[in-house]
């Protein structure tokens, strides 16, 4: 479903902030899939979510919310 290093965002948001976040595939893990959050804080969260909330981000449009590139 997702390769290491796919950017990655939920695929149904339940908030605003939900619809910005986006997240770096570290490892798949079954059904379910670690995450990195790409954010600004020195030492980033890392999540465990289902495979099925997310969706891979089209490549180049992550760029469009202000983050750095990975």
């Amino acid at each position: 479903m997702f390769n290491t290093g796919d950017v990655v965002r939920f695929r149904e948001p339940l908030t605003r902030e939900e619809e910005g976040e986006r997240f770096e595939v570290l490892e798949m893990r079954g059904e379910r899939v670690l995450v990195v959050s790409l954010c600004d804080l020195p030492i980033p969260p890392t999540y465990v979510y289902l495979a099925a909330d997310l969706e891979r981000v089209p490549t180049g449009t992550w760029l469009e919310v202000g983050l750095k590139a990975p």
